[in-house]
């Protein structure tokens, strides 16, 4: 699932649960929200300091750093089949 579709389920869990509470729908949409896009500032922060300069990139693309990359896409795939789309692993790790 990507991310435009986690924020359409997302936001029609919001509206189903605003209509319930008499809420409102954008206020209970951020809170859902705010763990998903936290999750995409770190990884975003990360993938800066991993690629911050141009032998910090090479480094990255060793062989070994590959195959850990490719293990952990790996991994990260699996669970997610299992995972509920608000709680799946965002990658890069």
């Amino acid at each position: 699932m990507d991310n435009a579709a986690l924020s359409g389920r997302l936001a029609v869990k919001a509206i189903i649960k605003a209509e319930e509470e008499g809420l409102e729908a954008t206020r209970i949409y951020g809170n859902l929200m705010r763990k998903a896009v936290n999750r995409l500032e770190v990884n975003m922060k990360k993938k800066v300091e991993r690629f911050s300069s141009d032998t910090e990139l090479e480094k990255n693309l060793s062989l070994i750093n590959m195959l850990k990359g490719w293990l952990y896409m790996l991994i990260a795939n699996q669970i997610n089949r299992i995972l509920p789309p608000e709680k799946l692993i965002f990658l890069p790790p």
